[in-house]
This record gives C-alpha cells, sequence and structure tokens, in this order.
C-alpha cells in the first residue's frame, strides 16, 4: 500500500521475499535486482522480479515486460496492478498462478499464448474491465474463480483440451450470454456459472453425462427482489448433442439449468485441422496467408479464430492474414468453432531488415532425444576482430558436452587459429559465446557460418520450438562495439522420422516390408504409425508403402498431406464370371483396364460360402513386382501387390492377378473385390469401383438335397458330343446317380 513508492533497488543480501510484499505499490515505475543476487534477478531490464532458479516472475506492475525466458506467472504476481491495460505473455509461459492478475480492473484484453496448460485460482478474477480473451487448446485445467467477477465478459471459447473447469470459475460473469462446454470436459465444480444472470445460451457438446463429475448449483442464478420464473427462465437454452436430451433432462444438475433443452443438428464435426505452413520466416511489415484444412470435407462448419501469441511481433486477421510487426518469435493459432475445438499452429519468425552486421540461425529439425548441429551465420560488412551473444534454448534443451565436458561449441573455418572461442552458462540459464583475438586478427570473409552448436532435444518434447541469441556484440577493426539484433530460429521436434516404421532412425527397404506386414494385419512390432502413414490420411495402405518406396530412392522430396484420390477416369479393374461344381477348381483373373502408368495395387476379396482360394499369382504384366496375400480378421482375403522400385506394370488391359477357386460345396453368392485402391508411379491414390465376379452352380440342387449320391457328370455340346468342360454358350449337363437316374440340365453361361 505504499502508494507513494516509485522504484525499488533489491540488494544481494535478500534471498526471501514474501507474497504480497509490494502490492498497492500503484507508483512503482522501476524495480531491479542487484546482478549479484543468487536468488533473484531482473533479466533483460524487464521491471519484475524474477526467481531465477525456476524462472518464475513473482513480482511485476504497469512497466512489466515479461522476458521470453520466463516459463511461469506465479502466485499474485500482478495482483491489484489496477493500472495495467494490458500485456503481453510470451509463449514460453507454461503456468499462470493463482491470483496472478486478480483486481487488474483496467486490463481490457490479454491473449494467452499456446504454451499454457494451467490457469491457476482466481487468475483474473474480479478482472472486470476483460471483454475478451483467448484460451488456446494447449490449456487443460481452469481453475477455481479463474474469471470470477470477470462482468465485462460476453462469450467465451473453452478449448477442447479442457478436462476440468474449477469451482466458480465464471461466478458472476454477469455479461456472459453464451459459453461452450467441450466434450472433453470430465469434471465442473460447484457454481462454475452461478450468478451469470445472463447466460442465455449454453452449449455442450458432452455426449456421455456418466463421465462427467458435475459440481452444485453451476448454473445458479442470483435473483434479487420479486421475479416471475417464466420469464426468468423463458430465453434460456441449453444446447445438447443430437440424441442426448433425455439424458440432459433426467441428470437432476443439469436439469438444475431451468430453460429449454434443444438439440444441436447432427452435424458433422471436424475430426482433424492442419495449416499449409507450419512454419515461416518474415521480415517487418511483410505479410503471408495461412489456410486451415479441415477434415472431413463435408464437415458442417470448418470457421475457425485466428489468434496470435504475441501481436507486438505478428498479428493475424480473421481470415488468416498474417502481418510481421518487429523482430521475434509468435506462434500463429487457428482454432475450430464448430465445437470440436481442434488447433493448428505455425510459428512465425520476424527477422531484422538489418543485413550489414547481423547474425542468423536456420531453422533446423531433430528427432526427440537426439541432438542436431546448428550453424550460427554471420554477414559483416566490415572487418569484425571479436564477438559476443548469449543463446536462449527452450527449457529441457541443452548443449551437448564433450568428453572434457565442455560445451559443445566449434568454431567455423571463418575463425583463425588466434581467435579464442569460451563459453559460459549464465544466472538465467542463457549460454554466453565470446570470441576475441589477443593479436588483433579479423575473422575471415563477409558471410557465412560462424560457429556451430550441437542442441540435444529432451525425449518428451515434440513440435516447435524457438532458440534466440540475445544481446550480440561485434568488434570491428577500429575497436568499435556494434550491438546486433536479436535472432532467433525455429527448431522442430520429430517424434518420429517421416517412413521410419520400424523405429530403427533410418528409412530403408525394411520400413517397406514392415508397413506391408501392417497392411496385411500381421502386427509388426515396433511399428510406428504415424511415420507410416506417409500422406497424412490417418490410415496406412499400399499408397504409404509407394511412398517410402519413393522417399527412399528420391530422399529430397517431400510427401503430399491429407492428398485426396485422384479421379480414376475410366481406369478399373474387374473379373469374369466362372461355372463351377462342388470340388472342382477354376482359375480366376483380375483384370486391370488403365490409362494411367501404375506400379502397386491392394484389394481384398470377399469369397462366398462354399469356396476357397489358392494359388495366387502375378501375371507377366507385373515385372519385379513383390505379391503379398492374407485372410483379414474380417475374413476377407487381402492381396497386396507392389514394386519397391517403383516399376510400372505393362500394358494398358489384361489380367494382372490370377488364383484358384475351388467349390467345397454348393457355392452361394459371387465373389466380391472391394477396397481397391491402384498408386500410380508418381505415387498418387486412385480408388477404383468395387465390382463382384459371377458364380453360376451347374448342379441337380434338389437331388443332392434329397440325400441322392452323385456317381457321374457328362458334359455335352448342343451337337450331341461330349466335351471335357462346360464352353460358353449353351451346355447340356447330365448328371448321374447311384440308383442309376440321371437328370439333364441346359445352363446357358
Amino acid at each position: 500500500g505504499c502508494s507513494g513508492l516509485t522504484s525499488i533497488d533489491i540488494p544481494n543480501s535478500v534471498t526471501s521475499i514474501g507474497i504480497w510484499a509490494f502490492s498497492f505499490c500503484s507508483g512503482l515505475t522501476s524495480i531491479t535486482v542487484a546482478s549479484g543476487n543468487t536468488k533473484y534477478d531482473s533479466r533483460n531490464n524487464c521491471n519484475a522480479i524474477i526467481e531465477t532458479a525456476s524462472n518464475t516472475l513473482i513480482f511485476g506492475f504497469i512497466s512489466t515486460i515479461i522476458p521470453n525466458s520466463v516459463t511461469a506467472i506465479g502466485n499474485s504476481a500482478f495482483y491489484n496492478c489496477s493500472g495495467l491495460t494490458s500485456v503481453t505473455i510470451p509463449n514460453s509461459i507454461t503456468s499462470i498462478g493463482d491470483y496472478a492478475f486478480s483486481y487488474c480492473s483496467g486490463l481490457t484484453s490479454i491473449d494467452i499464448p499456446n504454451s499454457v496448460t494451467t490457469i491457476g485460482e482466481a487468475a483474473f478474477a474480479d478482472c472486470r474491465g476483460l471483454t475478451s480473451i483467448n484460451i488456446p487448446n494447449s490449456v487443460t485445467t481452469i481453475g477455481a474463480g479463474a474469471f470470477s467477477s470477470c462482468s465485462g465478459l460476453t462469450s467465451i471459447n473453452i478449448p477442447n483440451s479442457v478436462t476440468a473447469i474449477g469451482k466458480a470459475a465464471f461466478a458472476d460473469c454477469r455479461g456472459l450470454t453464451s459459453i461452450n462446454i467441450p466434450n472433453s470436459v470430465t469434471a465442473i465444480g460447484d457454481r462454475a456459472f452461478t450468478g451469470c444472470n445472463s447466460l442465455n445460451d449454453v452449449y455442450s457438446y458432452i455426449t456421455d453425462l456418466s463421465n462427467v463429475s458435475m459440481g452444485y448449483g453451476v448454473f445458479d442464478w442470483t435473483v434479487e427482489g420479486d421475479f416471475d420464473l417464466d420469464t426468468l427462465f423463458s430465453g434460456r437454452t441449453l444446447y445438447v448433442p443430437y440424441g442426448t436430451s433425455a439424458d440432459y433432462q433426467n441428470d437432476s444438475k443439469w436439469s438444475y439449468f431451468f430453460g429449454n433443452i434443444v438439440e444441436m443438428a447432427n452435424q458433422v464435426l471436424a475430426t482433424s485441422i492442419e495449416l499449409d505452413k507450419s512454419s515461416v520466416t518474415l521480415t517487418p511489415a511483410e505479410t503471408m496467408q495461412l489456410t486451415a484444412l479441415i477434415l472431413p470435407e463435408d464437415a458442417t462448419d470448418t470457421t475457425v479464430i485466428w489468434a496470435s501469441s504475441d501481436n507486438q511481433i505478428a498479428t493475424v486477421d480473421g481470415n488468416g492474414l498474417v502481418t510481421a510487426v518487429t523482430p521475434g518469435t509468435a506462434v500463429i493459432t487457428a482454432v475450430t468453432t464448430d465445437g470440436s475445438n481442434l488447433s493448428a499452429s505455425c510459428v512465425v519468425t520476424v527477422k531484422s531488415l538489418c543485413a550489414d552486421n547481423a547474425f542468423a540461425m536456420p531453422d533446423s529439425e531433430v528427432l526427440h532425444g537426439e541432438a542436431v548441429v546448428i550453424p550460427v551465420k554471420m554477414n559483416n560488412s566490415e572487418e569484425i576482430m571479436a564477438f559476443q551473444t548469449d543463446i536462449y534454448l527452450p527449457e529441457g534443451f541443452t548443449i551437448m558436452a564433450d568428453e572434457n565436458n565442455e560445451m559443445m561449441v566449434m568454431p567455423s573455418t571463418r575463425l583463425t587459429s588466434d581467435h579464442m572461442l569460451m563459453t559460459e552458462r549464465l544466472a538465467d540459464g542463457a549460454v554466453r559465446v565470446l570470441c576475441y583475438t589477443p593479436s588483433a586478427q579479423a575473422i575471415e570473409g563477409n558471410e557465412g557460418d560462424l560457429f556451430y552448436i550441437t542442441v540435444a532435444a529432451p525425449g518428451d518434447a515434440a513440435g516447435d520450438y524457438a532458440i534466440y541469441l540475445r544481446n550480440s556484440r561485434l568488434t570491428n577493426s577500429d575497436y568499435e562495439e556494434l550491438q546486433l539484433p536479436d535472432a532467433g530460429a525455429v527448431l522442430t521436434v520429430k517424434t518420429f522420422i517421416p517412413g521410419d516404421a520400424n523405429d530403427s532412425h533410418a528409412v530403408n527397404v525394411a520400413d517397406i516390408v514392415t508397413t506391408a506386414q501392417y497392411v496385411m494385419q500381421r502386427n509388426p512390432s515396433p511399428f510406428v504409425f504415424e511415420a507410416a502413414d506417409m500422406n497424412g490420411d490417418g490410415e496406412v495402405s499400399v499408397t504409404d508403402i509407394m511412398l517410402i518406396a519413393r522417399l527412399i530412392l528420391y530422399p529430397t522430396m517431400t510427401s503430399p498431406k491429407h492428398a485426396p484420390a485422384i479421379v480414376a477416369n475410366g481406369d478399373r479393374m474387374s473379373g469374369k464370371g466362372i461355372t463351377q461344381m462342388p470340388g472342382e477348381t477354376r482359375r480366376v483373373s483380375i483384370d486391370l483396364d488403365n490409362e494411367a502408368d501404375y506400379s502397386a495395387f491392394q484389394l481384398d476379396l470377399t469369397l462366398p460360402t462354399g469356396m476357397m482360394a489358392s494359388n495366387f499369382m502375378l501375371t507377366d504384366r507385373d515385372g519385379n513386382h513383390a505379391l503379398d496375400v492374407e485372410t483379414l480378421n474380417n475374413g476377407k482375403v487381402r492381396v497386396l501387390c507392389y514394386s519397391p522400385a517403383i516399376e510400372a506394370i505393362k500394358g494398358n488391359s489384361g489380367a494382372v492377378l490370377t488364383l484358384d477357386v475351388t467349390a467345397t460345396g454348393i457355392v452361394d453368392g459371387c465373389i466380391g473385390v472391394d477396397g481397391i485402391e491402384l498408386v500410380t508411379t508418381e505415387c498418387q491414390t486412385v480408388r477404383p469401383d468395387a465390382f463382384t465376379i459371377a458364380v453360376n452352380n451347374v448342379t441337380a440342387v434338389d437331388e443332392v438335397a434329397a440325400g441322392k449320391t452323385v456317381t457321374g457328370i457328362d458334359y455335352y455340346n448342343l451337337a450331341g458330343q461330349r466335351v471335357s468342360e462346360p464352353a460358353s454358350g449353351v451346355t447340356l449337363v447330365v448328371t448321374t446317380y447311384s440308383d442309376g437316374t440321371r437328370t439333364t440340365a441346359k445352363v446357358i453361361r
């Protein structure tokens, strides 16, 4: 409550600062921690107090700039900072503590980055000026009273990642008119929406109420004076999933909503969302259009909400147009609005226009749990003798050490033998790189690699992470110090290598075999589904086998994502009907009529009752193609044919596959052929129509059913000549039985 206090200096001797130590100090304009303090710091002139070991901001005020190296906003950090109107939360923050922004009545809007997973108890309570807030898809828990008494809020979108809504989380948000509750929610605390008197539209996407722990008075209204129930509740509607209204009406805690319960249309929800770019580098004022791809294609609502994690670095409009503002890194996120609350992100790196003297790093990729060498480049328009820079890595990432326990920061050939390259870990976790020369030797050249850092990714990492070079300085031949803009790069950590189906950390022919085993339902182990699903369509099929083969043959080529099947244009597979009696074996051909060049196919056979198949063979149309046949769990027979060398099937018509079918009894039905997938030599998918192969029985069915024993069958053509097999056209079949009787049947094929 020291309203006249304008500045605070924390000396080295301070080792403990209690909660609310500087609360209500409304006149503060400056706060610093002595550089030698081992417990706290005020890194990057941030005007805040940060607990060094945990990277937690424990106290901030109006002039605070939250550094990118901070990972948590502590309990009550900005408590009752009434003059705070806006704050930028960097995407390094993973948690917002209890009461962190409580009673910040001047706060009108805030963007929570998609790095945050937890919003603490009463984190934004009584932020009455808050009119909008974006909760990203990374948040899993909204604490008790997190947004209570935020009377300026009119609507809020709870993402599909949230599993728990705490007690009184939105209590007394009297301006709140609508809210959605995703299907991911399994717990809603007591009085979560109590006192939200304007809350007329509640959209609940929960389909199974038995999985939800529901507190008391969740939708209780605060009513003062006389009121009429019919008038009070007439405009209130709870929208529920199609076919669940009875469940909601019969649930005592949901029915306490005291309003209409209406089923939503039987809409097709989005199942996935992906942006056309996962990362991009821009310069200030440059624009770039992002496009969201939503599946399935027949999704009812394909609209999305766009947001930026840091509008000071890059903004995005309602149509996905990104505008770069200042150097740095921001994450652009698109979130579906149909209740599925799916999201996809793109990392935008804005780099300085200054290229005369600047550091730069390329974006890189690494497998989780492994390391990658990243070059640091320098462009210099004048002679440079020395430099220093601070490397900021994401939490959990490290610069690897060599056998001498020295950090692996290695010089390039631009540095002479007289240059000394040293590293030191700073109090805030950054690694400082210092290079100088006692003999005033200049660094060679004016561009290119300067030094290399070997960065190790933790085993649990996945996705895009930002690496920064900050506080960079150069010393020229006149011993002048040149300050450089911050530089950054995106390090993408992958949990798998595309094509590495057997998780061997290499892509080779073994991955083709492993993927083929999966397609044939032989349950190979290990098997990485995401790595095998090369085209990203959520299925693993013969197309993915061929895409792995293409990757082996052409390592620099990229695979399509969600590439739809192309139109067949008359290309089809077919088969001719057969005539067959019990005990007989017939040869069946599967034909391919094609204009395009195909290198592989798969299909499923459904055999009718009384028939078995064997002796599958490729024809001379197939060159060095592999053939695999397996009976699936559903009884179908799957046929897989592929060429690891991506060799085309020869010709444009005729049989590509033959098989023997044997009638073990009276055949009932046709041979069905479906699940057909052709793969072009360009690894495009074609799915022709399914077809059937007719099977005609030539038996005296009634007599056999009556128990007669057949002793002989003779075939005759219409000239009365005995033939060995039924011919096409009309055939007479004479059946002889053990009692000497005979039956003649006329068969037309």
